[in-house]
């Protein structure tokens, strides 16, 4: 008899502790597909960041580009503006066609 009581009593303390381990094992899978699910969204933040640093560059890198044109084409603006005057300085103002070019590109935006 006092065997048999402690063998039930082992079993029954290996039942609950099989009980405990099942839990720990559901509780730690669960872990681990959360965790696999946090990568997979890490990952995605990361792309999606990269695509916005992308987009970003291309759009400073579009207007530094068009800050040089427009710096260009003020410096060629002015100069011939210059070339403009020195020509009607040097026709003396009478010929209408260069007077009428010169007021085109100093009214030009």
């Amino acid at each position: 008899k006092i065997s048999k009581l402690a063998t039930n009593k082992r079993l029954k303390k290996l039942i609950n502790e099989n009980k405990k381990l099942r839990k720990t094992l559901k509780e730690s899978k669960d872990q681990v597909e959360k965790n696999r699910r946090g990568i997979a969204d890490n990952k995605r933040t990361q792309r999606r960041y990269k695509e916005q640093c992308s987009s970003a560059e291309k759009v400073q890198n579009l207007t530094n580009q068009i800050n040089e044109l427009k710096e260009n084409f003020l410096s060629l603006e002015s100069k011939y503006r210059v070339i403009l005057n020195l020509l009607n300085s040097t026709l003396g103002g009478q010929n209408s066609s260069v007077t009428g070019l010169t007021s085109n590109i100093t009214s030009s935006p």
